[in-house]
């Protein structure tokens, strides 16, 4: 089975590069060929290389395909059967399939009705690339399948305090039968000082490998069981910090209506006026000081 994966590899490997140098090696057959049967071929290459020149520039875009095509198998994106998705620089899905041919000039896909789709390479090479087929062997996937820890503080209202006992423990109950919890890891629960007008508990726990790879989700539904729990014992979450942020906003904004008519200071003006008509843009007075000075 090993050898059978090998030859399966190494064909993948040798498909695209085939379709590639097929025309190379025909050309060159056909000029040892000519050369054997005594013909001259200098004159043919000169005259070749003039009119390679006049074909490149009238067919630039086959030239770019082949470069192109050069290009994918030298970098090798996707190789034989891979399955890929080809999405443009917006992110929108152009194709997807399996890469059933890889010639010099254009790629052929296998979609997953069985319809071929054959797309030039130098398109390819302008968009994006989704290799599924290469997820398994990344060596990034791999951090996705190791235990990640979580370290969350809950904060219930000091009046709760009596109850955090028991949280705790209803806490440590749910870590312990969590199935997304590793339980050969440091698991565990406490209370670990008062801050805030609250009562801090500390939750601490590592994951396995199927909710590391699912952490935000796992770990949403975590925090939503934490909530239940605190609300099952009778005790809320600490909002007295933001209620007391909203008081103190409260205040200032009363303090800044007040500011105005407590600012009415009846100072008086060289006139006698007080400042409180400056205030109202009475702008007479100014006048008239500078006709005393």
């Amino acid at each position: 089975m090993f050898e059978h994966a090998q030859e399966h590899a190494l064909e993948r490997l040798l498909l695209p590069l085939s379709g590639l140098t097929s025309w190379l090696i025909v050309l060159a057959g056909g000029l040892s060929l000519l050369h054997v049967l005594g013909i001259n071929v200098a004159p043919l290459l000169t005259v070749g290389g003039v009119s390679g020149i006049l074909v490149g520039l009238s067919a630039q875009s086959v030239m770019a395909n082949m470069i192109a095509g050069i290009n994918l198998f030298l970098s090798r994106p996707f190789v034989v059967g891979d399955r890929i998705d080809i999405l443009t620089s917006g992110g929108t899905k152009f194709a997807t399939g399996y890469v059933e041919r890889v010639d010099p000039i254009y790629t052929v896909l296998r979609t997953d009705t069985g319809t071929p789709v054959t797309i030039n390479n130098k398109a390819i090479t302008d968009m994006v690339i989704a290799n599924e087929s290469r997820v398994a062997k990344s060596r990034v996937v791999t951090t996705f399948n190791k235990a990640r820890q979580v370290l969350i503080n809950v904060a219930v209202r000091y009046q709760d305090v009596e109850k955090v006992g028991a949280i705790t423990k209803n806490i440590r109950l749910h870590l312990e039968t969590n199935l997304g919890v590793d339980q050969r890891l440091p698991l565990g629960t406490c209370l670990t000082g008062f801050d805030n007008y609250a009562c801090n508990i500390i939750v601490l726990a590592h994951t396995t490998p199927p909710a590391s790879r699912d952490f935000g989700a796992w770990r949403q539904a975590l925090l939503t069981e934490l909530e239940r729990i605190v609300r099952k014992h009778g005790a809320q979450l600490n909002h007295l910090r933001q209620e007391m942020s909203i008081l103190q906003l409260t205040g200032l904004e009363a303090v800044l209506q007040q500011q105005p008519q407590q600012g009415s200071l009846q100072r008086e003006a060289p006139n006698g006026r007080t400042s409180q008509s400056r205030q109202k843009g009475d702008m007479s007075w100014l006048s008239e000081e500078s006709m005393d000075d």
